[in-house]
């Protein structure tokens, strides 16, 4: 493999240069995939979570 890399430098360059390019042109498209929230509805997590937040905020400092 090295041997390869070495003797087609300028192939091994461009097929880089043309796969930075593709990553760039598809970034606006995977952007949205990239988000860091995790909720599975139906689980136990998440239909407390969902009780709470309808529970509404408290306005005072007593849970501080």
């Amino acid at each position: 493999m090295a041997r390869f890399v070495l003797e087609h430098k300028i192939f091994v360059l461009l097929a880089w240069a043309a796969i930075a390019m593709a990553a760039m042109l598809t970034f606006d498209k995977l952007e949205p995939a990239l988000d860091y929230t995790y909720a599975t509805p139906g689980r136990v997590g998440y239909d407390s979570n969902a009780k709470i937040e309808g529970l509404g905020h408290r306005t005072d400092d007593a849970g501080r």
